[in-house]
């Protein structure tokens, strides 16, 4: 039962380390290229371009922060329960287990809501989608009462 509770834990670990390491190399990735266009836009003397890229610039590192911070400070309390688990055979009473859970289900459900405000199409395409659905239920609504 113990090396169990221990691989749940590490599989519970695991999409945070996955994702923390996938969003660092999209983040370094994505802030080079800006970096190869900053330089083609000081070339050619477009300001209106280099405006736009420092705008990306901050909007990419505060998805990365945000994301990042989201992630692990959700998965904090796993980390640590999860070490004393190994060291000091701690266990973890059933209301802290049943948090914990939870926090990671919460956790893979933020990260799409996060890209969503930090991306402007996407922003804009989810936006619409509410108030289409929102027009559709009124419509559902009047219908049934009349």
């Amino acid at each position: 039962l113990y090396v169990i509770s221990v691989i749940n834990s590490f599989i519970l670990v695991i999409p945070c380390w996955v994702s923390t390491y996938c969003y660092s190399v999209i983040g370094i990735k994505s802030y080079r290229k800006l970096n190869q266009i900053k330089r083609e836009a000081l070339a050619s003397n477009d300001e209106n371009l280099l405006k736009v890229i420092r705008k990306q610039k901050y909007n990419l590192i505060a998805q990365l922060v945000v994301v990042l911070t989201v992630f692990n400070i959700v998965y904090i309390p796993l980390y640590i329960t999860m070490v004393l688990r190994i060291v000091s055979e701690y266990r973890r009473t059933p209301i802290a287990e049943a948090i914990m859970m939870k926090l990671a289900e919460i956790s893979r459900a933020i990260d799409p809501l996060i890209t969503v405000i930090f991306q402007p199409e996407l922003s804009h395409e989810f936006k619409a989608f509410i108030i289409k659905t929102k027009v559709r239920l009124r419509v559902l609504v009047n219908n049934l009462f009349e």
